[in-house]
């Protein structure tokens, strides 16, 4: 009676660690896939200031092309910040 007890809960542990496998494959593609889109993104906002540039006639539109580029740099800043800041507080959570 014993010995079987102790199989069922070493079969139990392998059927968990299984489970805890697939969980992390499926974050992980998560995380991929969000990381993936958030490249897009970047390359996108980055071919329009390309764009921008290269049809700048003057000085000025310059400016403006470099001034967009800026204020997006900055709100990318911004998402960081809450990213972490989330992130941050989730960990406090999780050992609370």
């Amino acid at each position: 009676m014993k010995t079987l007890l102790i199989v069922l809960t070493l079969l139990s542990t392998f059927a968990f660690a299984d489970h805890h496998e697939e969980m992390k494959g499926e974050r992980f593609e998560m995380f991929k896939k969000r990381a993936l889109e958030n490249i897009d993104k970047r390359i996108a906002q980055m071919q329009k200031a390309r764009t921008c540039i290269s049809n700048a006639s003057d000085r000025e539109a310059m400016k403006s092309c470099r001034a967009d580029m800026k204020e997006h740099r900055q709100e990318w800043k911004e998402k960081r910040k809450e990213w972490k800041a989330k992130k941050k507080e989730k960990r406090a959570n999780k050992e609370d």
